[in-house]
């Protein structure tokens, strides 16, 4: 995944309950009708083209532009429920392959959205476990039929607390989805873009962090020893020099101050290497 920047086509699940409006959004977001199946072969519409089915599954991609380069989303879809577990959406939805996972709920209609919350939940927590890194987000498909203020709140709620955007509202009956096909994009094509946030992956993140402090101090605990030692052997050799200095004659090559050139040499490095790690 960390290779997306430079991709064109992008593999996106859509994942949520039956009549959630998973299959009219696919159509929407390639410019079909909301109750027009998706066709097998290729077709354009609405300035967005559908490419033949890629694999068994019955993906269907949508094509825009991006950056000024093609860019595709291939869509596939997952049913599930409240008590699918995290390791049978990963199987059925093929999380390990895929660039971004979009969670959908009928906008009006609580349990609904209770099967997204819960599948989006245990995601994040999988994403977390296994180090995918899987970026995701919601989406309140079939916004023409309203959504009441509470599950507006509550959905907010969730995403904010996993560090992501509030659901995108979309109706695909109303032909707004354009949103939608920009979140998934933008989504699909930063590698570090709508990564859930979790205990898991901030615990991760707090050991991460702690262990670079440690090697930060262990580094400049090890630069200060080194000085202390080169100064050290810079005295002894000092006092050392100045006691047979006048028997050899002044042999000895010393810097200005009198210390010999080796040992301020390599005081002026390791005071150098100090200074790097603080």
């Amino acid at each position: 995944r960390r290779k997306r920047f430079s991709r064109t086509t992008f593999r996106c699940v859509l994942v949520g309950a039956k009549g959630a409006g998973k299959s009219a959004l696919m159509s929407g977001l390639v410019g079909r009708p909301y109750d027009t199946p998706l066709p097998e072969g290729a077709t354009t519409a609405a300035g967005c083209m559908m490419l033949p089915e890629i694999s068994e599954g019955g993906d269907a991609a949508a094509e825009a532009v991006r950056g000024g380069s093609p860019a595709a989303l291939l869509l596939s879809e997952v049913d599930v429920d409240a008590g699918s577990g995290a390791e049978s959406i990963a199987a059925a939805a093929g999380l390990e392959s895929v660039d971004c996972a979009a969670f959908i709920f009928d906008a009006s209609s609580a349990e609904s959205y209770r099967v997204a919350q819960a599948a989006l939940g245990r995601v994040a927590e999988w994403s977390a476990r296994t180090g995918a890194e899987l970026p995701c987000m919601m989406v309140a498909a079939k916004d023409d039929l309203g959504m009441s203020e509470e599950l507006a709140a509550r959905s907010s709620g969730v995403c904010a607390s996993l560090g992501l955007e509030p659901p995108v509202q979309a109706s695909v009956r109303a032909g707004d989805t354009s949103a939608v096909y920009q979140r998934l994009l933008a989504a699909a094509a930063d590698p570090g873009a709508a990564v859930p946030e979790t205990e898991t992956s901030r615990a991760a993140r707090a050991r991460r962090e702690q262990l670079l402090a440690y090697a930060k101090y262990g580094a400049t605990a090890m630069g200060v020893l080194a000085v202390g030692v080169l100064f050290y052997r810079l005295v002894s050799s000092s006092s050392g020099g100045s006691s047979s200095g006048d028997s050899r004659g002044g042999e000895n090559s010393k810097a200005d101050d009198g210390r010999p050139i080796e040992d301020a040499a390599a005081l002026r490095v390791a005071s150098a290497s100090l200074r790097q790690y603080k």
